[in-house]
């Protein structure tokens, strides 16, 4: 994969909605849409829509944690306002925006 990252680890399929409980000992990711800097073109809902949805004058994830996928990635990489930030559940370390 791309970046390195490989949803078969997590023994479910890329994208897949996980539950609370589960992150501890799963890889996980955690979507956020900051509203404030967002500016709703709607890129992200092109690129990912099983990831992202129009949410009135936004976007906002369809869900907050998921299992890796290259698709969330490079629609994060695609906002032109950076206002997706995409990080590892368990670590807290950011995977989008690149630092």
């Amino acid at each position: 994969m791309a970046r390195g990252l490989d949803p078969a680890r997590t023994g479910r399929a890329a994208g897949d909605l996980v539950s609370a409980e589960r992150v501890a000992t799963d890889l996980t990711w955690r979507v956020d849409v900051d509203e404030a800097t967002c500016i709703g073109t709607g890129m992200c809902v092109g690129a990912a829509p099983r990831y992202f949805r129009r949410g009135g004058h936004h976007t906002e994830p369809v869900h907050d944690l998921v299992a890796p996928d290259d698709d969330l990635l490079d629609a994060a990489f695609a906002c032109p306002a950076e206002a997706i930030r995409v990080r590892d559940e368990v670590t807290g370390d950011v995977l989008v925006p690149e630092a």
